[in-house]
């Protein structure tokens, strides 16, 4: 699996935000200003990814590196990888390979306090409160879920329960929008990079791995009441 993320990686890392969406867009999705959302299983979460960084140009190939498990850009570069969040559209792009009714929205400039969010809010809120829960693949780290107020201590047991992860307290992502609008519990799960937003980014592939099991763990499941979200 490991090789399969490097590679899914690789290949969404050195696009443009324009070029990822165009990779997912099909004739089945709601594509707004700032957002592609495709329907799908509603006994599973809606999974939730940004196709922006913070940089101002994705790397090149050939300024991504690798050496043993580890991912970086080419030393000297005075931007990052983009690991957040082209990590966590790498994992929905594979997962979508085994679970081909997941259901899944893709924002941009969530990095911009989280706009495409927000827009997609107002455009389909209604729409996004068909699934039990929303997961976000936007975290640092490894084996945890971030959480932002507002979540029951059932849902976070069931997500302990699946994957084996704790809970840790976020500050802010698209779920922190999403969430209050639908009035769904949500989860940020950590996926394997980590110092974001600097030149230092990388990418843990062995912990990226390990996210991506967890993941299958949780899509492999059907949660048939919605984890609703607490005042």
């Amino acid at each position: 699996m490991v090789d399969a993320i490097y590679e899914a990686f690789v290949q969404f890392a050195v696009m443009e935000v324009r070029e990822v969406f165009e990779a997912f867009r099909s004739d089945r999705d709601a594509v707004g200003e700032l957002y592609l959302y495709r329907m799908g299983d509603v006994t599973k979460p809606l999974v939730v990814v940004h196709a922006d960084t913070v940089f101002c140009r994705p790397p090149k190939r050939q300024e991504v590196e690798r050496e043993g498990m580890i991912v970086r850009r080419r030393l000297g570069s005075k931007e990052g990888l983009g690991a957040d969040d082209r990590l966590g559209v790498a994992l929905l792009w594979l997962l979508l390979k085994e679970f081909p009714q997941t259901a899944f929205l893709i924002t941009d400039k969530e990095e911009q306090h989280q706009k495409g969010a927000l827009v997609a809010a107002r455009d389909l809120g209604d729409e996004l409160a068909r699934y039990p829960f929303l997961l976000q693949l936007d975290r640092r780290g490894t084996q945890h879920f971030a959480h932002y107020g507002h979540v029951t201590s059932e849902f976070m047991q069931a997500l302990r329960d699946i994957t084996g992860f704790d809970f840790e307290k976020g500050s802010r992502t698209d779920i922190t929008v999403l969430c209050p609008r639908v009035r769904r519990c949500g989860a940020n799960m950590a996926i394997g990079y980590y110092k974001p937003h600097t030149a230092e980014e990388y990418v843990n592939l062995e912990h990226a791995s390990i996210a991506y099991e967890a993941l299958r763990k949780i899509m492999s499941k059907e949660f048939h009441e919605p984890f609703v979200w607490r005042d």
